[in-house]
Order: structure tokens, then sequence, then C-alpha cells
């Protein structure tokens, strides 16, 4: 059966919207010369461009317009990597007749009982979040005001977004101009942007711009959008208008409207380019929208990296895989244990499917157990994290996970985690972890058993020769602060998350998850804004 190799798309174009439609769909599948049937969802394509460097892009943000550049014939290595982590070469793409005419999208269809349609866009909250303080920043640096210090309205921001950045699509760059203070040359300003086609068209959606501020949505025939605990324009227009109460600011907790005052005041000519696109190079850096400025050298340099979250700070990182040296990574990384109790035949050993690497759930258990005392003698964690270099190996895998890029070719300092929760944008200086002094907080770990559910309990799963079981966590419990200094807290979660199945059966990551006391420390460089800037209220 003939496949779709680079070659066969980059020259017949009319493969290239049925493929994309279905990437863009959780219930689509494609065929592949073997036989198997596979989702794109969530699938990146990686190749080698012309200077032989690799390339990654989310086939969700791709359109027919856009995908032949991915193939030319000065690239090569072109390789589809699933959501789950197995990957295939294109050229197993099965030239399937489906693939030859797929026009519609398929979300579109309605659900199986009948009834009202699902929304056609399946958009990421975090995703429209990105496009919508990415047009707040813009506009604060092209304000007319003096200082360039006026308010930012709703009225504004709605139309810049639904007017402009529509007109440019799912991505583009949108040239504006700053004034200068008693100077006539005048700064130029880009907003650089690149989100999911599917986030960009909902956010371009007039009918659902409430939405966005929290409220439940109901359109003719779609059913309804509901009701969400955060007004993601009004955190956005607090990010961009409101001034810092701190009592000491340093040149990198300037916040947004100190650093258009400065480009207003500094009588010389700068080019501020915002750019947002934190779709394009997720495992390089944990930054979503990147403020940058040429100095009076003609250097670039950064004004802001916004990590941006919405709805509350939860799982900040992950580690894909199930392989032994992926939670031997984890324990050297955060624990400074380079020398594992559980070898990686015994790690083998554990594991019951056919292939012996579909479900490592059981061996993955097996060797936290190990190091927390639980079938050896010994909890190895907190006799590390009590030591100046386990406590220290701790804090700087915190500061990692939270603030670099996994794959990052050097370290971001200043990066600030602003979190689009309820009505007020939560503004942290993740640098601030390095005030606090780890080895004092009598770090130690906790390990229990997150249970299966009575309903998958002793069912057994595709691609397994056993049911599914238990999957462990460890809690990094420490001494509290301040007031509360004498009570234990919990830091951090480190715990075995199980995916969706797949012909294989279920894929496992290792999750890392902020808890009460890790935002203590992180709040010590919290952000607290002035209410009588409310844009709603005044």
């Amino acid at each position: 059966m003939a496949g779709l190799t680079r070659s066969e798309l980059s020259t017949k174009t009319k493969y290239h919207k049925p493929l994309l439609a279905k990437a863009k769909l959780k219930t689509a599948n494609v065929a592949l010369t073997d036989g198997k049937k596979v989702s794109l969802y969530g699938a990146t394509l990686t190749y080698k461009n012309n200077m032989k460097k690799e390339v990654s892009v989310d086939l969700t943000t791709l359109s027919a317009n856009n995908f032949p550049k991915h193939l030319k014939d000065d690239t090569s290595g072109h390789t589809i990597v699933l959501a789950n982590g197995t990957s295939f070469t294109m050229g197993k793409l099965l030239k399937s007749d489906d693939m030859k005419g797929l026009d519609k999208d398929e979300s579109d269809t309605a659900d199986e009982k009948g009834g009202d349609k699902k929304y056609p866009h399946d958009f990421n909250r975090g995703g429209v979040a990105e496009g919508i303080y990415a047009a707040a920043i813009f506009l604060r640096f092209t304000n007319k005001g003096k200082k360039r210090g006026a308010k930012i309205t709703e009225k504004e921001l709605k139309s810049f977004i639904l007017n402009k950045m529509s007109k440019e699509g799912n991505s583009g760059t949108i040239k504006g101009i700053g004034d200068n203070r008693e100077v006539t040359i005048k700064d130029d300003i880009l907003l650089i942007y690149g989100l999911k086609a599917t986030d960009a068209k909902a956010l371009y959606d007039e009918r659902i711009w409430e939405h966005w501020k929290g409220a439940a949505v109901k359109l003719d025939g779609i059913k309804q959008l509901p009701k969400q605990g955060s007004d993601m324009v009004l955190t956005a227009l607090n990010y961009v208008n409101n001034t810092t109460k701190a009592s000491a600011k340093t040149e990198m907790d300037h916040p947004i409207i100190d650093w258009a005052h400065i480009m207003w005041d500094n009588g010389v000519y700068n080019e501020v380019r915002i750019n947002a696109e934190g779709e394009v190079a997720q495992d390089e850096t944990k930054v979503d929208i990147r403020v940058s400025a040429n100095n009076h050298n003609g250097a670039d340099v950064d004004l802001k990296r916004i990590s941006l979250k919405f709805n509350g700070v939860g799982q900040f990182g992950q580690m894909s895989g199930v392989t032994w040296d992926v939670t031997a990574g984890v324990l050297k990384e955060f624990f400074a244990i380079d020398d594992p109790r559980l070898s990686e035949d015994d790690y083998i050993g554990y594991i019951k499917t056919k292939d012996n690497k579909s479900d490592a759930a059981l061996a993955m258990r097996k060797m936290w157990e190990a190091e927390c005392g639980i079938t050896q003698a010994g909890d190895r964690l907190s006799d590390s994290l009590k030591t100046k270099k386990g406590s220290t190996a701790f804090q700087k895998a915190l500061w990692r996970h939270m603030s670099q890029g996994k794959t990052a070719k050097k370290e971001e300092p200043g990066v600030e985690l602003v979190d689009a929760y309820k009505d007020d944008p939560v503004v942290y200086q993740l640098d601030g972890l390095f005030d606090h002094c780890f080895h004092s907080l009598e770090l130690k770990s906790e390990y229990s058993l997150s249970q299966v559910s009575k309903r998958s309990q002793g069912k057994k799963v595709a691609g397994m020769d056993h049911a599914l079981i238990d999957l462990c966590k460890i809690d990094i419990t420490a001494k509290g602060l301040g007031t509360d200094s004498d009570s234990r807290k919990t830091l951090l979660t480190i715990r075995i998350k199980r995916g969706d199945s797949n012909a294989k059966g279920p894929y496992y990551r290792t999750i890392f998850e902020k808890k009460e006391l890790l935002h203590d420390l992180i709040a010590a460089g919290k952000r607290e804004y002035d209410p009588k800037y409310r844009p709603d209220k005044n």
C-alpha cells in the first residue's frame, strides 16, 4: 500500500487539507501502510531544515498555506511523533481514499445522542489567554496617552483582537508606533504571534467574547460553553494597567506599564517586540510572551519573560517516558541520587506487558518504593534532602521545571509567572525561589498510593496482561514560613499519571504539582494590584 512521502505531499496539495483537518480532531484517525490506525491529535512533525537543525512543529498549528514550507526539497528526516510518544516516518501515512476528500470539519457533527452540536473549534483556554494578553501588552506600548500610561479599556482590546489580529489569522506580525517624550521620532512596536488555529478561531468569534470574561455562552444549535471561574479579559487589562505596590522593585520587577513609560521617556528610538509564540518552541522555553527591545548600543534586551497560566497553577512540569532512565533522571535531578537501588534489569523484570514497554507502572512504583524505604530499609529521599547537596539540588530542580524549558540551551533568569486567576492576575517572580534557604526547611518525603477508581478495578486494558494497578505519589513536605513556621506543609507532589489508552495500552508520565508551601515561597515575589485601577470599576 502506497504511503504519503514528503516528496508526494510537497507536490500534491490535495492531501494537505484532509490531513491537517484530521490532526485537529480528537475522534479522527489516519491509516498507516502497516494496517494500523492512529490519531494525529496532539502530534508533532519533526524534521531537519537546510541547516541540519531539528525543527518540531505542532500539526494543529499548520494550515494548507504554511504546510508546504515544512516539506521543501532541502529538508529531511520527516517524522510524526504522536501524543503518546510513539513515532513513525511520514512515508507510513497511507494514501487512502478519505485522505483525498475530507473537506468539512468533522467536529461540526451533532453529538451521538442528537441535539446540539459541540462548539466547532476545540480551543485551549490557555492558548486563548496568550492571545488576549499579547494584544493587551501591544496596546500598552502603542498607547497615545502621556507616558503611554492611559488606561487600556475592554472596548479597545476587543476591537484590536477582532479587527486587527483576526485579519492576520492565527499567526502574523502587526506593526504599531509609540510616541517619545520631546522628540519627533517614533518607536516601532511589533506584535509577533503564533496561536493554534483552533484557539485563534475561537478568540476571533465575537459571539463568545463574554465566555472569555467567565460567562456561560449558549449559541443556537451549539452546546453551552460553561461558566468559568476566571475573567481572562479583566486579568489581562489589570496586568497592563496597574502598578505594583511593592516597596522595593528591581529592574526585573518592572510591571509592563513601567517599561512603556521608560520607552516613552528615554528620548531615543527603540524597536519593541511582543513575541507571543508559546506554541512554537514549548520544550526549549517556558516563556509564552517575550517582550524585548534594542538598547542604546543596538543589542536586544528582554524586558519581560512571561510564562502564562490560566485558572490556577497546579501541574507545572512533567517527564514523559516509562524507561528506567526516566525515573533515574528524576532521582538525580531532584534528590542528587545517582545510584538507584533498583537496577535496570530488576526494573524490566517487573513489567508485565507483552512488549516490556507499554505498561511500566509497576516497575516505576517499585523503583520509588525502594528509594522511599517501603521495600528496602531507609528513606533515601528524606536522607538526601537533609543534606546541603540534596536540598540545593531540589531547589534548583524546582526552579528549572517551573521557569525553564526541558531542552533549553541556556538558562533564562527573570521569568515571570502570570496566573490569569479569577478577576486579577497573580504574578510570581520565579527567581524568588533562590531567596530561601531550602536546607533550613527540613524537607522530607512521604510515600502513598493513588488508588485505581472502583470503575477500573480488576479490569484489563488493551495490550496489557494484567489489570490496572494503584499508582504511587511522593509528597515533599517542609516546615512552613513566618508565624506558621512550626507546622509542616506540602511543598511538591511527584506522582505517576496514567494517560489515555491506545492500541498498546496506557502510557505514563511523571508529573510535578505545586502545593501550598511552594505557593507561599513563590508568592514572596508576587505583585499585588491596586484595585482602584480595575477597569471594570473605574
